[in-house]
């Protein structure tokens, strides 16, 4: 697989994954069944299995890993964590692969559209619009 594809499928990985990180950390996921976009959920869950037992037993990855649940939204976390998934991947054609085929379906299901929204202050109206087909007027 050529370095470009390996560097995209590590940091989709990691893109993906990092806002769920917390929750699949502590277990909240598994409770969150019903909530909306659980598909996604679901995908980003397999991601981050596959990732964490392709780093078994490498003590690098695993603290990499365990760093960047710990702090998900830290950059040198990320990239820590995409240095080691992209030797893992360059290493492994199979695992290159089976990440590809996770990452699509997870991105099929919305698991990179995550928003987090932090509203301070005084909020009269709050609107947060999708796919739009056709005129909108507010």
């Amino acid at each position: 697989m050529e370095p470009a594809a390996i560097a995209a499928l590590a940091g989709g990985a990691v893109k993906i994954l990092s806002p769920y990180l917390s929750e699949l950390a502590s277990g909240a996921l598994d409770k969150a069944k019903d909530v909306a976009g659980s598909e996604a959920v679901a995908h980003a869950k397999d991601i981050f299995e596959a990732i964490r037992s392709k780093f078994s037993g490498t003590p690098a990855a695993e603290e990499a890993l365990e760093d960047l649940k710990k702090a998900p939204e830290d950059d040198d976390s990320q990239a820590t964590v995409r240095v080691q998934l992209k030797k893992q991947l360059e290493s492994d054609e199979t695992f290159a692969a089976s990440l590809a085929e996770l990452l699509k379906r997870a991105d099929s299901a919305g698991a990179g559209a995550v928003f987090n929204t932090n509203i301070s202050g005084d909020v009269e109206k709050l609107l947060q619009i999708g796919i739009v087909h056709g005129n909108v007027s507010l």
